[in-house]
Parts: structure tokens; C-alpha cells; sequence
């Protein structure tokens, strides 16, 4: 029986197959990674909602990008005063979800004309969940606790973040004496302080509602005191709450104290001039002074007392020179001269220092 011999091509093909196997090279990375939790979770209570802050993984578990994480869900399960946090295994559960944060990815389609814009959060950007709770607030009153996951899929979840525990029972009262002053530079709100007691302002629309759904923006106010740049004609219209520290990443904040408007009127007249000079010539004075600063100076004004009379009267409308000459004098008498400043709301300053000058003789 004669033997076949293989082809000599076939028998280098299986000599690369069999050396190409005992080569050694990069392990290939995993083709499902598992999401990230979501970070920088913060969980407030105000009046009768939960609002939770978080920022959208931007990286896998394995800190491999792009981001898989499709959505974020958030439970929440309530439990009696006292009571031990519940296991995430327990949280985590369909009776429990609370809702969830789709998220958009770059490979996203864009949108066609005329549709809406698509507001999902991307990787990277901060969304906002808001759990309307109830207003009832009774000893009794549960905690709720919240736990928030990333999805991949239909199934890969990320650790849980959480839970964060926010009762329900309890809340700073609302702050009292809330009153607002000025002076040309500030305008100031105070209100009764409690001791360890921190706070928030919040503006408010001119007999409308409290601006409170925007971010809480630094850290809550420590003092009974917030000052702010003065904006004369503008009105100003405030209300403060009391907030507590119920755990980390999660503040109680009360109920609101009653809102507070104010209209500053600019009643400040601008600084007293200084450097007045006066000099006598060839029948007329001659007057100069030094400038003054102010962000609505609007000049100056000579003011002159003379014939028998101490009493300074305006001799001029409003100059924006720094020099005045006097024609309007008698030879050989005496006048005493000051100078004022003005501002476009027609505050005058207090007279400088007069300069007392005699007009020469021929």
C-alpha cells in the first residue's frame, strides 16, 4: 500500500499554526465590563421632596473608558425610627425603584429637526432625581433610605451607592426676624440665629415663590448674616431656611421663613471734595480743588458766601471741570467759597473746607 504524502505547503501552514500557539501576547481586556457606581452624591430634604445630586460615571468599575453605564436607578425604602439601615440586597428590589436617570452616550443619534432636545445627562454630568415624599412630619414618620446603581444592559450593575438615610421626622425650624438694611456699598440680611444652626438664603420673585430648586451653591451660611453688592432701583426679594446635617452627603432643610423685599434707594451723597484753592485775580476769583471718586459722580458745584451774609449759596450748576473762575464779583470785597459734589441722583455732598478770598482793588 503506497502512503500519501502531504503537500509541502500544508506542512508549513501547520508548522506556523503550532509555533504561532506557544506565543505569548497581550491578554485581551474584558468585552463586558462592569459600570462604576455614581459619585458625588449629595441628598437634600426640602419641604415636601427629596432631591439627590450625582455625577454620571465617566469610567467602568475597571477604570476603563468609554463609559457602559446606560442608567442609573434609584431605590428607596422606608423604616421605622431606630431601625438598622436595610441590606442593599433588600433595596435593591422592583417594589423599591424609585425611577431612574437614562443616560446619553456620544454615539447617540442626533436629533431631527424640529424635535426636542435630548436632555439626558452624558458621562461625566451631574443629574438631578427628585422624590416627592409627602408633607406629613409626625414623631412616627419613617426614615427613608436611598441606594443609587449603575445598569449596563439589561443586567451588569455597579456597586451600590448608599444607602443614604433621610428622616423624615425632623427639620430645623423656620428662621425668624429675617429684615434686610443698606449702605452705599452692601446690602445686608440678618435674621434671629439658633445656636449650632446653619443656614440657606434663597431669592425669591417679587410676590412670587422661593427660587429653591437651583443647586445649593458653597457651603450652607454659618452666621444669621448675608451681604451682597448693593443694586440701587433694583428690588431684592429673600427668604432663609435652617439646615441640619442628617448624615454625611445628606442635610434637612426646614421650612422657610417668611420672604423678605427690599428696593435699596441711592440716598448717599458722594465724597466731600478736598484741595480747594482760591485766588484772586483781576476782578474774578479763581477756584480749583482735587477730584473725588464715585461711580455715579455726576460733578461739582461752587457754593459762595459774600456781602455780609455767611450763609453759602449755589453759584453754579453742575461742573465736571476741576476749576472755576468767579466773574460775578465786587472789587475789594470779601467771599468765602466752597466747593460740593453731586451725583445723578442729585445727592449733594457736604461743603469742603471754604477758602476766604478778597477781591483786588484796581
Amino acid at each position: 500500500m503506497r502512503t500519501r504524502r502531504a503537500p509541502a505547503a500544508a506542512l508549513a501552514g501547520l508548522a506556523l499554526l503550532v509555533a504561532a500557539c506557544g506565543r505569548k501576547g497581550n491578554p485581551l481586556p474584558p468585552l463586558r465590563p462592569a459600570p462604576a457606581a455614581p459619585a458625588d452624591v449629595r441628598v437634600r430634604r426640602i419641604d415636601d421632596r427629596v432631591e439627590i445630586r450625582f455625577t454620571i460615571p465617566d469610567a467602568n468599575a475597571d477604570a476603563t473608558t468609554p463609559s457602559v453605564t446606560d442608567r442609573v436607578e434609584i431605590y428607596a425604602m422606608p423604616e421605622p425610627p431606630g431601625a438598622a439601615a436595610p441590606p442593599a440586597s433588600d433595596l435593591i428590589a422592583p417594589a423599591h425603584l424609585k425611577g431612574q436617570i437614562d443616560v446619553r452616550h456620544g454615539d447617540a443619534r442626533p436629533a431631527k429637526a424640529g424635535a426636542p432636545a435630548d436632555t439626558r445627562p452624558a458621562p461625566g454630568d451631574e443629574a438631578r432625581f427628585v422624590d416627592r415624599t409627602g408633607t406629613e412630619r409626625r414623631d412616627a414618620a419613617p426614615v427613608l433610605y436611598y441606594l443609587l446603581v449603575s445598569v449596563a444592559g439589561r443586567t451588569r450593575r455597579s456597586k451600590p451607592a448608599g444607602p443614604f438615610a433621610v428622616p423624615l421626622a425632623e427639620a430645623p425650624p423656620a428662621p425668624r426676624g429675617l429684615a434686610a438694611t443698606y449702605d452705599e456699598q452692601h446690602l445686608t440680611f440678618t435674621w434671629q440665629g439658633v445656636p449650632g444652626e446653619r443656614y440657606r438664603a434663597y431669592d425669591a420673585v417679587p410676590g412670587g415663590a422661593l427660587q429653591d430648586a437651583a443647586p445649593p451653591s458653597g457651603a450652607p451660611l454659618a452666621a444669621a448674616a448675608l451681604t451682597a453688592p448693593v443694586t440701587f432701583g433694583v428690588a431684592r426679594c429673600l427668604a432663609v431656611r435652617g439646615v441640619r446635617e442628617a448624615a454625611t452627603g445628606v442635610t434637612i432643610e426646614g421650612p422657610a421663613s417668611p420672604i423678605v423685599c427690599v428696593t435699596p434707594v441711592d440716598t448717599f451723597p458722594p465724597p466731600v471734595p478736598a484741595g480747594l484753592l482760591a485766588f484772586p485775580g483781576d476782578g474774578t476769583v479763581e477756584l480749583s480743588w482735587s477730584a473725588v471718586t464715585a461711580s455715579d459722580l455726576a460733578g461739582y458745584v461752587v457754593l459762595r458766601a459774600g456781602d455780609g451774609n455767611d450763609t453759602l449759596l449755589r453759584l453754579t450748576p453742575a461742573l465736571t471741570d476741576l476749576h472755576y473762575v468767579d466773574r460775578a464779583v465786587t472789587r475789594g470785597a470779601t467771599y468765602e467759597y466752597a466747593v460740593a459734589s453731586v451725583d445723578a441722583n442729585g445727592n449733594q455732598s457736604a461743603p469742603s473746607a471754604r477758602q476766604r478770598v478778597t477781591v483786588r482793588l484796581p
